[in-house]
């Protein structure tokens, strides 16, 4: 389960019904984050077996770091949320 919420959404949330997310809200986001920070450290493994190998491609490798650095953002704004 994928959950977005908007800035405006989470500022009307948190002014109007804080408890809101202390609910049903809150778990779907901490699960948002674990599953996230799964696929970073998957990812993460992904590069450093790439990189070992003496023919590594760096392009691949570029663009590993490319999709670990958006789930890092990710990361970080849904645990300013939580």
């Amino acid at each position: 389960m994928v959950v977005e919420f908007s800035c405006q959404a989470r500022a009307t949330v948190r002014a109007s019904r804080p408890e809101v997310l202390n609910g049903g809200a809150c778990r779907a986001i901490q699960g948002h984050i674990n599953h996230l920070s799964n696929q970073h450290k998957k990812i993460e493994d992904i590069i450093d077996h790439e990189m070992s190998n003496p023919d590594w491609d760096e392009l691949r490798v570029l663009a590993l770091k490319k999709q670990k650095l958006r789930i890092k953002d990710e990361l970080e704004r849904l645990r300013a949320v939580n």
